[in-house]
């Protein structure tokens, strides 16, 4: 069953595992210059392989909880936790630690640290976190993210609960602030980028 069935959010929707390539595909076009993921795989080299093979493991993660949303074009994907999936559980950090070994070789250790310390940041309250989201170059600016955003957000705000994300780029952190996201923390990886802790609180 997903999470939402009622249409919230106009043309969006839940993903589906049939669409994981192409989302996948998606995902990987949206971050080719984003800081933060540059900064885990920094070979040019490795991008395209190696970044197509950690968000496809992303992608099929959420669409097992159900929480991955794209539009009907599958043009742009939503990537969230919902309170009960926060925390991975043993098995999925086994599968995350092999897929991490597998993806990023000899910048493994790196990877490793990063998500230690987005790990130590990361808050304890109960919240929907969204992990990452991603629209086609194409239609950026358009205000596909924003659509994207809006059936979880009006969730967080029904169930009083907060939500939480980490800007990769401070071009981003305007995007959230007129959703309600705030600014809480900047982190900044060892020799490496900064990226944005942002807390929204819901609107009742």
């Amino acid at each position: 069953m997903g999470v939402f069935e009622d249409g919230s959010g106009g043309g969006v929707r839940l993903a589906r595992l049939d669409e994981v390539d192409r989302l996948t595909r998606v995902l990987t076009g949206a971050f080719e210059d984003d800081p933060m993921l540059r900064w885990f795989i920094p070979s040019e080299a490795r991008w395209g392989r190696h970044a197509s093979q950690l968000f496809a493991w992303y992608v099929r993660r959420r669409i097992g909880h159900g929480t991955a949303f794209s539009t009907e074009d599958q043009q742009a994907v939503a990537l969230w936790d919902d309170p009960d999936h926060v925390h991975m559980t043993v098995s999925e950090r086994v599968r995350e630690a092999l897929m991490v070994i597998r993806v990023f070789g000899g910048t493994a250790g790196r990877a490793s640290r990063g998500g230690a310390i987005m790990g130590a940041h990361h808050p304890q309250f109960p919240h929907w976190y969204l992990h990452i989201i991603g629209v086609a170059p194409k239609l950026q600016g358009r205000g596909v993210g924003s659509l994207l955003l809006q059936p979880v957000l009006t969730r967080c705000d029904q169930e009083g609960m907060r939500a939480y994300l980490e800007a990769s780029s401070p071009r981003n952190v305007p995007l959230y602030e007129r959703h309600g996201f705030e600014v809480v923390e900047e982190v900044r990886f060892p020799k490496g980028p900064p990226y944005f802790a942002m807390v929204r609180r819901p609107r009742i």
